[in-house]
């Protein structure tokens, strides 16, 4: 079923609980009471992430176009700043160069100037190849095509490193295959996670206007992930406009529906939807 805006989702949900039993009124906002914690934690480091990832990928792109010594360049590495933005800056191979500089605000600045890396920045560029290593030796990563990295710091110097596929197709918006791994200071490995069974890309024809992309999780994942919002945000929402992601959850028998022009996610139950689709059948009816 399209949700054409949450909006008009919470209008009919309000309007057919008039008419539904206490109890089953109850169980719709029960859910949503329960999951807003979730969800916002969920938004939270999931718009965190396509920020880092975001970044990553303008900055490659100011590398390739404006980078004078392409023949030294290894990769970039995104991190926050003290003035709070994010800089994603371009390594030599020997990891000793800043071969360029971009700042990730509204302006796209950057510097080609090559300088040597600071000593934050060279304990990021080691501790990201030394923990790439480290997750690749788990043999969990399903390794694919067009697959990034990103570091998030977190709490007590410790550090996750989310892997994500992604895709150069047209008219195609990746989904699964993503990973996280958490590190503490000492880069040892205290937590793995694997986000979905497999990759879940949404495909369709040239010239088809698509409203909303989903897919389902089994049960041991409930809810949406922070991996689901930063390819949804950097796929479907900024490269082609659409402005729903629905994720079907058997395990809390409900939907997680995601909207990126609000970046809210309302979580429904299927049996209230299901109520809300027959009684706005028999409304067309009338």
């Amino acid at each position: 079923m399209k949700i054409k805006s949450l909006l008009l989702l919470s209008l009919l949900i309000c309007s057919f609980s008039i008419n539904a039993s206490a109890k089953k009124k109850m169980n719709v906002f029960k859910l949503q009471a329960m999951m807003q914690p979730i969800n916002d934690s969920i938004l939270t480091e999931g718009y965190k992430l396509y920020c880092y990832e975001k970044a990553a990928w303008i900055g490659t792109d100011m590398v390739v176009a404006h980078c004078k010594y392409m023949g030294d360049f290894e990769g970039v590495i995104v991190y926050e700043a003290t003035d709070g933005k994010l800089h994603c800056i371009a390594y030599d191979k020997f990891h000793l160069q800043c071969l360029l500089d971009y700042t990730h605000d509204e302006n796209n600045t950057y510097s080609d100037v090559k300088r040597p890396l600071t000593e934050y920045e060279a304990k990021l560029v080691d501790m990201r190849l030394k923990m790439k290593q480290k997750c690749l030796e788990t043999n969990m990563i399903n390794m694919m095509e067009s697959m990034n990295t990103d570091l998030i710091p977190l709490p007590n110097n410790c550090y996750r490193m989310y892997w994500l596929t992604g895709t150069t197709k047209e008219n195609v918006v990746p989904m699964g295959n993503d990973y996280s791994f958490d590190f503490d200071e000492n880069l040892n490995i205290i937590k793995k996670t694997k986000y979905h069974n497999s990759f879940i890309p949404t495909k369709w024809p040239e010239g088809k206007s698509v409203q909303t992309v989903m897919h389902t999780h089994l049960e041991d994942n409930p809810y949406m992930t922070p991996t689901d919002i930063c390819n949804f945000l950097l796929y479907a929402r900024d490269c082609y406009e659409i402005k729903e992601f629905e994720v079907i959850s058997p395990a809390l028998e409900c939907v997680h529906f995601f909207n990126g022009q609000t970046n809210q996610i309302l979580s429904v139950t299927i049996d209230a939807l299901k109520r809300i689709n027959k009684h706005s059948e028999k409304n067309k009816k009338k």
